[in-house]
């Protein structure tokens, strides 16, 4: 049988795919400014995902760490090398806020389905943060929200996955907010993703 964390990895594969593949595209991580509005936005979407996911009995035994304030941290240290993260940024999607589908809730297919993405991100923020030391050299001191927890990411990952598959929640409906979360994360980044 397969697992719920196995289920939602295969499931939001071209999801998953698709939003790596425009973030990379993007030139994020060739350009200081690029860098500078995605660690904003992502600041964003990590606050408001946060906020739903506080004090849930999942997120609680899944060791969810709060990562907008690392992001947060990382846009004053880009702001002290001279990069304003809001500069030329006339397309921040601020109405995704309004047409977010994820308030809160203590559905545990929902909080399965958001947690699933957003601490999955910190597998691929190890290697983005490898991008950022080799691309962006004056950048290297902000990413800290993409370096995580460092060498203990996986580990963490690992726990992660524990709590989901033990969580119960229905395997379509997390489906769902896990698609729904990877649709929120493309859309305040800017990013045009096809499926």
């Amino acid at each position: 049988m397969t697992s719920l964390s196995e289920h939602l990895r295969i499931a939001t594969r071209s999801d998953h795919t698709a939003l790596d593949r425009a973030l990379l595209a993007s030139g994020t991580f060739r350009e200081v400014e690029r860098y500078a509005r995605f660690v904003r936005r992502m600041a964003d979407f990590h606050r408001d995902v946060e906020r739903r996911l506080a004090g849930h009995p999942i997120t609680v035994a899944s060791g969810h760490r709060v990562r907008s304030c690392d992001a947060d941290a990382d846009v004053g240290r880009l702001g002290e090398i001279g990069v304003d993260p809001s500069a030329g940024d006339g397309s921040h999607p601020d109405g995704a806020r309004q047409r977010d589908p994820s308030e809160a809730t203590t559905d545990p297919a929902k909080i399965v389905g958001m947690l699933y993405v957003v601490e999955g991100s910190s597998l691929g923020g190890l290697h983005l943060a490898r991008l950022v030391r080799r691309h962006l050299p004056e950048a290297s001191g902000a990413v800290s929200f993409l370096d995580g927890v460092g060498d203990d990411t996986h580990a963490r990952w690992e726990r992660t996955t524990g709590a989901i598959d033990r969580s119960g929640a229905d395997p379509d409906a997390a489906t769902v907010a896990a698609c729904e979360t990877f649709r929120l994360a493309s859309e305040r980044l800017g990013l045009a993703v096809g499926g």
